[in-house]
């Protein structure tokens, strides 16, 4: 069972909308679902379950069926599709960038899944090469929804596309290696940047930080991008 605060519900229509889930008292962990907000019945977390795995993994090894849980809204990118356009703090956004790093993905699934959706709604009316994603991982291993991915790109090559970039890629590797560079915003991402473009960075704390940067080199204001990790706005806010 699971009790949720009611700012959960409040902003259950925002994208991105970071929450907080504890177990007992001395169990929690924060983590960005990859169901949509209108999913109903419904919570999905991606999270490593290796010695790798983080906080939120060791919360969900510890619950039983029957358990009782509290769930509270937290800050977040609160991305809105609404009457055809796509809303950040007020502002009508054209294109979005995304830059995940390992499970850093999850908040970007359901940001591509919700644009999917906005596609088929609208058509004609979304700007081409709207949605570009640059994935970066440490091996293959750890590249999740990449079916997903593959699918979206298939059915709306002209709007959705992405690259990879493997830190220890395999034998016959054919996308990307190492870090990601300013050069891969420039050919990948979107560029120049527009005043109605922003980027969405998610990641381990030093990869976000480290695109941050990035993407400052590359002529980004900082209006224009959100990373958790800097994101000092609480939901309360």
């Amino acid at each position: 069972m699971i009790f949720y605060d009611p700012l959960v519900s409040h902003y259950r229509n925002d994208l991105y909308h970071h929450q907080k889930l504890q177990y007992m008292t001395t169990s929690c962990a924060d983590f960005s679902p990859i169901t949509r907000p209108d999913d109903e019945g419904v919570i999905g977390i991606l999270c490593r379950v290796d010695e790798k795995g983080g906080p939120i993994t060791k919360v969900l090894n510890c619950i039983r069926p029957g358990n009782i849980m509290y769930m509270c809204a937290m800050g977040g990118l609160r991305l809105k599709f609404q009457d055809g356009s796509i809303l950040f703090r007020g502002k009508k956004v054209k294109r979005i960038g995304l830059l995940a790093g390992g499970t850093g993905i999850a908040p970007m699934i359901q940001i591509i899944r919700a644009y999917s959706d906005h596609v088929r709604k609208h058509g004609s009316k979304v700007p081409l090469h709207g949605l570009n994603l640059i994935f970066a991982a440490e091996g293959e291993q750890d590249l999740a929804y990449m079916k997903v991915l593959n699918r979206v790109r298939d059915e709306f090559p002209d709007h959705f596309r992405f690259y990879v970039k493997l830190d220890k890629p395999p034998l016959g590797w054919m996308e990307g290696v190492g870090f990601v560079e300013p050069q891969d915003i420039r050919n990948e991402l979107m560029y120049p940047p527009c005043d109605d473009d922003m980027v969405v960075i998610c990641g381990p704390p030093l990869f976000e930080n480290s695109m941050s940067k990035v993407i400052t080199r590359v002529g980004f204001k900082s209006h224009q991008w959100f990373s958790f990790s800097e994101d000092g706005v609480s939901a309360k806010a």
